[in-house]
């Protein structure tokens, strides 16, 4: 599995809704239900930034913390 993100304006009619400040956050109910207890950071670190992405539930990753199953 990846993770990735996409700049939306709409969600789907079954998306769940997360609203965190000024910034809403879509999830599809499949994806949710990968995600529990997931926490995503932004990290700037030197000429390094973005998102990561701590899924606890995840047995295993790849070296750029971009997939995980």
């Amino acid at each position: 599995m990846t993770y990735t993100m996409d700049i939306d304006t709409a969600c789907d009619d079954d998306d769940i809704i997360i609203e965190l400040e000024a910034v809403r956050v879509y999830v599809d109910p499949v994806s949710a239900g990968i995600l529990v207890s997931t926490t995503i950071d932004f990290v700037k670190t030197g000429l390094k930034e973005g998102f990561v992405f701590n899924n606890s539930k995840a047995t295993t990753t790849c070296g750029c913390g971009s997939s995980f199953s």
